[in-house]
């Protein structure tokens, strides 16, 4: 089962930050997941929102700054805003990589990146954008298909009882966008996450990383079902 660092090791430090991937990678990290958007003068940056301001010091839209103007800002800690290109430094010879496309239009430009950089056979594509995966896929990079139950905290009572009627559709569903994605590989949240919806996955030969888990029990858990990767903030939580 694959350790992967979710934003590195943002229980530790502040995601997406290149002290977060260090830190992933101190914590024997098998991969790091990060997110990527493109900025007004078509540079690939790291962080988890479009709005800066829920990350750093800043205010605006990702699509709206340049990356001059991004480095300009805390991203906690003192940490500025990396580029892909520095993450990719960071990770080359010790861990994999998972970039996670939010915004369609990044998707191409970090394509671009990843094969200029040499890391595609360590690099995996992730997004819930069909069109973004399929152009990943047909420059050799490995993608996986992101998929989240639409759970609120006011609906999780609701989704727990009419589980069994809801998973049944969802396998299909998932199978289908898979399929229609051409991957080999979905990244599944963790309230999707049952013995049976592995089962299934897997049954269709597709390797399945739930995110993100951030308990012991539930990382145990996954384990005994064989997961085949688990994201999460405290990636020293499977030691323990």
């Amino acid at each position: 089962m694959l350790k992967i660092g979710h934003r590195g090791a943002c229980g530790y430090e502040p995601g997406n930050t290149l002290r977060s991937f260090r830190k992933a990678i101190e914590l024997n990290v098998d991969m790091v997941e990060c997110d990527a958007y493109l900025t007004k003068d078509n540079r690939v940056v790291i962080l988890h929102y479009s709005d800066v301001s829920k990350t750093t010091n800043g205010k605006g839209q990702v699509k709206d700054l340049t990356l001059k103007e991004l480095r300009k800002l805390n991203a906690g800690k003192g940490e500025k805003i990396p580029t892909l290109e520095e993450v990719i430094k960071v990770c080359r010879n010790k861990c994999k990589l998972n970039v996670e496309i939010k915004k369609m239009n990044s998707a191409k430009k970090v394509a671009e990146i990843i094969v200029k950089e040499r890391f595609v056979k360590q690099t995996v594509m992730s997004s819930n954008h069909k069109e973004s995966l399929l152009g990943a896929k047909k420059k050799g990079i490995k993608t996986a298909l992101i998929y989240w139950s639409t759970v609120t905290d006011f609906g999780q009572i609701l989704f727990d009882i009419s589980r069994v009627l809801i998973l049944p559709i969802t396998k299909k569903l998932i199978l289908k966008r898979a399929k229609d994605a051409n991957v080999n590989e979905v990244n599944l949240s963790l309230p999707l996450a049952t013995k049976g919806m592995i089962k299934f996955l897997h049954k269709n030969k597709l390797k399945v990383n739930v995110w993100t888990v951030n308990s012991k029990k539930d990382i145990k858990r996954l384990k005994l079902l064989a997961v085949d990767g688990v994201f999460t903030n405290f990636p020293d939580y499977f030691q323990q």
